[in-house]
C-alpha cells in the first residue's frame, strides 16, 4: 500500500500525508509520519465531540439550539456553524479532549480561525476512533450521533474518503478545504464493508486548486480501498 502511493504521489506537485488503521488486524500504515498539517474543517468533527462530552458530563441532550449548529457543521461543514460553536467551547475546551482522546500532536488554532489548528495523520485517525470504537470519552449515543451526521453528508462534500469505494459500504467522513499554504485538502473518515473495517486520514497542502487536492485524495483513497481488500 505505501508503495502504491509513494509511487502516485511522486508524481504530483503537492504535500502529501497518509495514516490508515486496519480495524481488523491493528495494523497501522503511515506514508511521511509526522508531518504537521493544518486540519481545515476536518476539526469540525473535534468540536463536535468536545461538545457531546461536555453535555455528556452536565447529563443534558444537546440543546435545540446546538442540533441545530452541529447538523449542518458536519453534513454540509457549515463554517459559521462552526464558528458559533468554537466561540460557545473555546480552544482551551477543544484542546482539553484533544488530548483525553490521545491527540498529542494536535495544537488548537489560538488565532480565533479554528481550521488553523495543527494536526497530524495520525491524530486524525485517533479522532475518528474515538467515535467508532467504544471508550471512556464518549458513550455509545453520542459516538453514534456524529457518526450518523458523518454519513449523512450532503453530495458535494461527497469525496475524498469515498474514493474508489463501491456503494453499499458504510463510509463516514470529515473532508476540509482552506487556503493555507496553497489549498490545504483533507480527508478523514471511517469505511466498513466489502470485507473491509478501517480507518484514513489524507492531509494535504500546496494544492494549486480545491479540485487538484481533491484529485489526490480521491486517488489516495481508491489504493487504500484496492490494498485491504479480502
Amino acid at each position: 500500500m505505501i508503495s502504491a502511493i509513494a509511487a502516485y504521489v511522486a508524481g504530483r506537485d503537492d504535500n502529501v500525508t497518509v495514516a490508515v488503521e486496519d480495524l481488523t488486524t491493528g495494523q497501522i500504515y503511515q506514508f511521511r509520519p509526522g508531518v504537521v498539517e493544518n486540519t481545515a474543517s476536518t476539526l469540525k468533527v473535534d468540536i463536535l465531540a468536545t461538545l457531546l462530552v461536555e453535555a455528556q458530563a452536565a447529563g443534558r441532550s444537546l440543546t435545540p439550539e446546538e442540533q441545530s449548529l452541529a447538523v449542518p457543521m458536519i453534513e454540509e461543514s457549515l463554517d459559521s456553524a462552526a464558528d458559533a460553536l468554537w466561540t460557545q467551547l473555546g480552544p482551551a475546551a477543544v484542546g482539553a479532549f484533544e488530548r483525553e482522546a490521545g491527540m498529542s500532536s494536535t495544537a488548537p488554532a489560538t488565532n480565533g480561525v479554528w481550521g488553523t489548528t495543527t494536526t497530524t495523520a495520525l491524530d486524525r485517525l485517533t479522532m475518528i476512533r474515538t467515535l467508532v470504537e467504544p471508550n471512556s470519552l464518549l458513550t455509545d449515543a453520542p459516538r453514534a450521533y456524529v457518526l450518523d451526521l458523518m454519513e449523512n453528508i450532503t453530495p458535494s462534500q461527497d469525496w475524498g474518503a469515498t474514493g474508489g469505494v463501491p456503494a453499499g459500504v458504510t463510509v463516514a467522513l470529515k473532508n476540509g478545504f482552506a487556503i493555507i499554504n496553497g489549498w490545504q485538502i483533507n480527508t478523514t473518515g471511517w469505511i466498513n464493508g466489502a470485507g473491509r473495517n478501517y480507518l484514513i486520514a489524507v492531509l494535504t497542502n500546496g494544492n494549486a486548486s480545491v479540485q487538484y487536492g481533491i484529485d489526490t485524495v480521491n486517488a489516495v483513497s481508491s489504493l487504500v480501498w484496492n490494498a485491504l481488500g479480502p
